[in-house]
C-alpha cells in the first residue's frame, strides 16, 4: 500500500520538474527588434551614408548560443526605401554582437525587397549569448519625408539556439527516483529504540 503514494509523489515531483525546466526554456526565449535608426556608420560597415539614408540596427535579446537567425524587416514604403549601400548583401550589413564577443556576424542572405517588407534577411552568430547586434539595415527617406516615421518593425523571426536536452530531464528524474527509494528504504530499518519497546 506504501507503494502506490510513493509513486504518486514521485510522479508529481518529475511533473513538477518538467515543468519548471520547460517554463525556464520558454522564459529565454530570444527577441530581435529594430532599435533606433542612427546616421552614425561604424568602423566595420564598408559604406557611407548620403543625405536622407540612416542605417537601422538589428538587435538580439536574451540570446543563448545563437547560431543562426532570420526575420522580415518591415518599413512604411510611402516613407523610406531600403537602399543598396554597397558591399555583397545590398545594404544588409554584419555586426559585432558586444563588446566581448567581436566576431562579425555571417550574413548569408539579404532578403526579398517586397512592397513594406525586406523578407528573410538571414544570418549565423557563431553561438553568441546575451544581448547585442545582428546586423544593420541601410534605408533613405523619400522626398519630403525626413521628418515621418519610418515604421521599421521585426516579424517572422526563426532562430536556431541550443535546447535542453531531454537526457536533463531523464537524469533529474533519475535521481528523484533514487532520492524517493532511498527515504523507503530508510522507513523500513527499525529504530533501536522500538526494538527495545514493549
Amino acid at each position: 500500500m506504501n507503494t502506490i503514494p510513493g509513486v504518486r509523489r514521485w510522479l508529481a515531483a518529475t511533473g513538477l520538474l518538467a515543468a519548471l525546466l520547460l517554463t525556464a526554456t520558454e522564459c529565454s526565449a530570444i527577441v530581435i527588434s529594430a532599435a533606433a535608426r542612427t546616421t552614425t556608420v561604424p568602423a566595420y560597415v564598408p559604406a557611407s551614408l548620403g543625405p536622407g539614408q540612416f542605417l537601422v540596427p538589428i538587435v538580439a535579446t536574451g540570446a543563448a548560443g545563437l547560431q543562426d537567425w532570420s526575420f522580415d524587416l518591415h518599413f512604411d514604403p510611402l516613407v523610406v526605401q531600403q537602399v543598396d549601400l554597397g558591399g555583397f548583401y545590398y545594404g544588409v550589413f554584419a555586426a559585432p554582437f558586444d563588446a566581448l564577443q567581436t566576431d562579425l556576424s555571417s550574413i548569408t542572405g539579404s532578403g526579398f525587397l517586397l512592397d513594406g517588407v525586406l523578407a528573410g534577411v538571414s544570418g549565423f552568430s557563431g553561438g553568441v549569448s546575451g544581448d547585442g547586434l545582428l546586423a544593420y539595415v541601410a534605408f533613405a527617406y523619400l522626398p519630403g519625408q525626413g521628418s515621418e516615421d519610418p515604421g521599421v518593425s521585426v516579424g517572422g523571426v526563426t532562430v536556431t539556439q541550443p535546447v535542453p536536452e531531454p537526457g536533463s530531464i531523464a537524469l533529474a528524474s533519475l535521481a528523484l527516483l533514487l532520492l524517493g527509494q532511498r527515504q523507503r528504504q530508510a522507513r523500513r530499518v527499525p529504530s533501536a529504540e522500538a526494538k527495545d519497546t514493549p
